[in-house]
């Protein structure tokens, strides 16, 4: 195996490693969704999560964030004045940090998003919140200032 293709498998792995979660509780959910109402629930909750992670993964959503709060810590921790003397241990380093950046703030939104649903299952099924536009409403009071 060359370095490229080591750095190519190990990029994709690192890129798309938190869809597999995801990935493995729709296929879970889907195997027993015959079964009745919750779990066709569950499985359109399921492949909602999955789906979001694919967006935001495959329009590198948290790229700029992420990118930036390496150069933080770059400067902040010295690795600028290591790089001249190990360029590659210092590139090994951002590239890791960069990516578990990415990681944590697409597995942070999915566990929002989960709660966010949650959330509105709490409501519909209290009565609070009975329709769409009632459930719009609710979550406008939230954001107008």
């Amino acid at each position: 195996m060359t370095k490229d293709s080591y750095q190519k498998i190990s990029r994709a792995l690192t890129e798309y490693g938190p869809l597999i979660n995801n990935y493995n509780e729709v296929v879970e959910t889907a195997r027993v969704v015959d079964k009745g109402k919750t779990e066709k629930e569950e499985f359109y909750k399921a492949a909602g999560i999955f789906g979001l992670e694919v967006a935001l993964i495959y329009g590198a959503v948290f790229y700029g964030v992420s990118f930036k709060s390496v150069g933080i810590v770059y400067r902040a921790v010295g690795l600028n004045r290591i790089a001249p003397i190990c360029g590659s241990c210092v590139s090994s380093i951002l590239s890791s940090a960069h990516w578990m950046i990415r990681g944590t703030l697409v597995e942070g939104t999915s566990k929002a998003a989960e709660n966010l649903i949650d959330l509105v299952e709490k409501y519909h099924e209290s009565g609070t919140i009975g329709s769409v536009d009632e459930a719009m409403e609710f979550f406008k009071d939230f954001t107008d200032d």
